[in-house]
């Protein structure tokens, strides 16, 4: 136990989805007599069962949250796992806007050539703004893809079902991120190009 205590414990039951729960649930009792003050920590409730809650303890406080993870408060690991997920996703994103910008760079003699044969400066804007919105839904596409395969499955065995938990703004967020940052690398140096050229 928690206080370093060995118990014997009878298994009456197991389950595969722990989502919610640890890898073992004991009684309250058994678990209450290997606490320093013997008293439940936090008591999730639903609003219906409060008042017989609040008959039953006097003086109890009720809040909207507690401290422990199942609230849905984030943890310090989990900030950091996602401070280094954003490290490492605007890299990615430097390194791809780096790319495209060298790219449409490159293309002077090409974008020069078309010129010559008559195209306007309107008709090449546009060409570079199609170019970019075919860059931006098709890595938008693959990466939704990619990361829902893995949601989907993981989503499957914890909550037995395909749609996974959580907010879903990230995607359109990052949908629109992606759009912008591939429609300035391509933008930006095909009028510095053009002007050029």
């Amino acid at each position: 136990m928690g206080d370093g205590a060995r118990v014997e414990a009878r298994v009456v039951a197991t389950y595969r989805r722990a989502l919610g729960f640890g890898p073992i649930v004991v009684s309250r009792d058994l678990a209450r007599a290997h606490t320093t003050t013997g008293l439940d920590s936090a008591i999730l409730a639903r609003p219906a069962d409060l008042g017989p809650l609040l008959a039953r303890w006097p003086g109890v406080a009720v809040g909207e949250s507690t401290d422990g993870p199942q609230a849905g408060e984030a943890s310090a690991q989990s900030l950091v796992n996602l401070a280094v997920l954003g490290v490492l996703l605007a890299y990615v994103l430097v390194a791809v806007a780096n790319r495209l910008v060298a790219t449409t760079t490159g293309r002077r003699e090409e974008l020069d050539g078309l010129r010559r044969l008559g195209a306007t400066p309107r008709q090449l804007r546009r060409m570079l703004r199609v170019e970019a919105a075919m860059i931006g839904a098709g890595a938008s596409v693959a990466g939704i893809v990619l990361a829902a395969v893995p949601l989907v499955l993981l989503s499957i065995g914890f909550l037995a079902g395909p749609l996974p938990a959580g907010p879903y703004w990230p995607v359109p967020a990052l949908v629109l991120v992606v759009g912008l940052i591939v429609w300035l690398a391509v933008e930006l140096p095909g009028r510095a190009t053009r002007r050029v050229g």
